[in-house]
């Protein structure tokens, strides 16, 4: 017989077995086939796949390990090896704890509810294989082996219950008291199926923990991780499931609290045990890299390298919100890629993602491709295989220069941070391990600029010195510094965005802001807008200077944890409003006006400003090294550098490719 018919016969059997126990009832030795023909039908659509062949093997594999094992249980639990008597140790307290679950939640009137109850319940094995094969997307690299992860881990949670149960044989509240049960099922003839099929699964030690549950909650984990829509989806019957084994007096709560919990360590363990370390040397032919399409299973991984590389290694990391790296790659929500084409890749070792990276090619320049987020374990050939996936993109579309990291253009998370590592990035600033720049230029690269990061703090060296400058230049000049008004945020950034771009014309690959990119801003920006550290300098001909300053919202992910769930959203609703930190994001004065001193005005306003607020500290950054005028105006107030970074840059015109070891 062949494999493929083996398999299916093997299912069929499984199927007729436990529907005939189910519907017909019968001797407390039948039940013995009642949890692996629950297991067999999770599968039973999946045998008929012939395209799924090698997750159907590894599902059978670990089958054959666990049913011997439900063999013996109930083997075990049906002969006379245990003191029947021995297993009320528990009753008394745990039947006075049902009393006060089921005091509130009193006897079910609606035959409605109950039928549902009763249905989800029995609904056990549909759930599971409709989870299982929904773990299968089509065009899913990783979805067979998490679908085969996602059975093994049934099995093991399955055998810690029945080891469990074993040791400490507990009955169920439906062997102590069924006519109890019974009043609780009803009368119905759907609730007479319910009661005769339970009675022929009616044994002692069959009760503690939940076996079914455990089933039900390494599927949920798994849905969660890979499938995360269909997760919500699957979410009420699971919850539904978990009401109606205590209501309908199927266990005691303990159990399913137990059940729940033998689930997650099994899952917990299971991950930790089998995930290979993705760190130490490589070649090329054990990684795999995979372009990222959409919202799919690969942007998934894409998003998960951060936490792979930083977590608890390097405690300044702070992580990007998922929400917003998502918005990033969604040209509906982000304008800044309206003239820019984009690509991603994530690269695995044993299925496990090491590294990521990701191209953009605007329109103009049109001589230049731009890399960023990226991030690599420190392996130079992972970090090859990344940078020559980015420069064969970019020479496909005619460019001859690969420059980065930065974030889509060169206004934001530009460069690589090669000072200051202890100290954690502020607002859209970059952040990275040491051992970046030695992977780049293992690669080719070599450094295009610099850049430099500054420290505020409420006393500073040439604070006096500075006030007396700006009270000089007060006296002499009819300029007027202003702060913006909040109510009409919009347009007053787009005072901003103007006087920014004209003075910034000449800098280094500087890319106007749109008018889009600016409106998208003020939205995004509007929940931490302090008006009073946003400054105008205004002279007889208009708008001649901008100081931009936001609180550091950098500094609240951090405290909620990286995350609005399940309560990051209570600390930013309470914290946002006493940000201490802050970003001082940009001074710019037009052409013709640097010489009026109208930087320095600006740049003392600001620290009154931030002193005003009670501001503990505030970051002055990305400040390119040939901006002569910012740094003057920094290094007379007093301010340290605290941070400096490089952009790298390839040229691409030799071929593509860095070295690889």
């Amino acid at each position: 017989m062949k494999t493929g018919a083996v398999e299916r016969f093997t299912a069929a059997f499984g199927i007729v077995h436990g529907l005939l126990i189910w519907l017909l009832g019968g001797h407390r030795a039948t039940a013995a086939a009642m949890i692996p023909a629950d297991l067999i039908c999770a599968i039973v659509v999946v045998t008929a796949l012939p395209r799924l062949r090698q997750a159907r093997s590894a599902a059978l594999r670990y089958f054959g390990i666990a049913l011997p094992l439900l063999a013996f249980y109930f083997f075990y639990m049906q002969t006379a090896l245990i003191d029947v008597a021995a297993v009320h140790w528990r009753d008394s307290t745990l039947a006075e704890l049902q009393s006060l679950v089921l005091h509130r939640v009193p006897m079910i009137g609606s035959t409605t509810v109950r039928n549902g109850l009763i249905i989800s319940y029995f609904s056990y094995s549909v759930f599971l294989a409709a989870g299982i094969l929904a773990l299968f997307a089509p065009g899913n690299p990783q979805s067979q082996r998490r679908a085969a992860d996602a059975v093994r881990r049934m099995c093991y949670a399955l055998a810690v219950c029945f080891v469990i149960g074993l040791l400490y044989p507990a009955l169920s509240p439906r062997y102590v008291n069924p006519e109890l049960q019974l009043s609780y099922l009803g009368s119905g003839w759907l609730s007479r199926l319910a009661a005769a099929g339970e009675n022929a699964g009616m044994v002692p030690g069959s009760s503690f923990p939940s076996a079914h549950l455990a089933a039900v909650t390494t599927l949920m984990w798994d849905l969660q991780a890979g499938r995360r829509k269909l997760f919500w989806l699957f979410l009420p019957l699971a919850a539904s499931m978990s009401a109606a084994t205590v209501l309908l007096l199927f266990h005691y709560v303990p159990d399913v609290v137990a059940g729940i919990a033998a689930a997650v360590a099994v899952v917990v363990f299971d991950r930790r045990a089998r995930a290979p370390s993705p760190f130490g040397s490589t070649t090329l032919s054990d990684v795999e890299i995979v372009q990222v399409e959409g919202q799919s299973h690969g942007a998934r991984l894409f998003q998960r390298v951060p936490a792979l590389i930083y977590d608890r290694a390097w405690p300044a990391w702070t992580p990007t919100l998922a929400g917003d790296e998502r918005r990033l790659f969604d040209r509906s929500k982000n304008p800044s890629l309206a003239e820019t084409d984009a690509a991603r890749w994530v690269v695995c070792r044993a299925q496990r993602p090491v590294g990521r990276v990701a191209a953009f090619a605007p329109r103009t320049p049109s001589d230049a491709g731009y890399f960023g987020l990226f991030e690599c374990i420190d392996d130079a050939a992972v970090a090859a295989v990344l940078l020559r996936a980015v420069e064969s993109w970019l020479a496909d579309r005619g460019r001859t220069r690969s420059i980065g990291p930065l974030l889509i253009n060169p206004r934001d998370q530009i460069g690589l941070l090669t000072e200051g590592f202890e100290r954690p990035a502020s607002l859209l600033t970059p952040y990275n391990p040491p051992y970046y720049a030695a992977l780049l230029e293992h690669a080719g690269y070599g450094v295009a600029v610099r850049l430099r990061a500054y420290a505020w703090k409420p006393v500073l060296p040439g604070g006096p010195a500075t006030e007396e400058l700006d009270r000089r230049l007060t006296s002499r000049s009819y300029l007027k510094i202003r702060t913006i008004d909040k109510r009409r945020l919009e347009a007053e950034a787009l005072v901003l965005a103007d006087v920014i771009n004209r003075s910034f014309a000449d800098t280094w690959r500087w890319t106007p802001i749109t008018r889009a990119e600016t409106e998208r801003m003020a939205e995004d920006l509007a929940p931490i807008v302090d008006p009073t550290l946003c400054l105008v300098a205004e002279d007889a001909g208009g708008p001649c200077g901008v100081a931009l300053t936001l609180p550091d919202a950098n500094w609240l992910v951090r405290r909620m944890g990286g995350s609005l769930w399940p309560f990051g959203w209570a600390t930013a609703l309470r914290l946002r409003r006493r940000i201490p930190w802050a970003r001082f994001m940009a001074l710019a004065v037009l052409p013709g006006r640097r010489a009026t001193g109208t930087a320095v005005r600006l740049m003392v306003a600001t620290h009154r400003a931030l002193l005003t607020r009670g501001f503990e500290y505030a970051e002055l950054s990305q400040v390119f090294e040939d901006n002569l005028l910012m740094r003057r105006v920094l290094e007379h107030l007093g301010c340290a550098v605290v941070k400096r970074y490089a952009v790298y840059e390839r040229s691409l015109t030799g071929g593509v490719g860095g070295a690889v070891c």
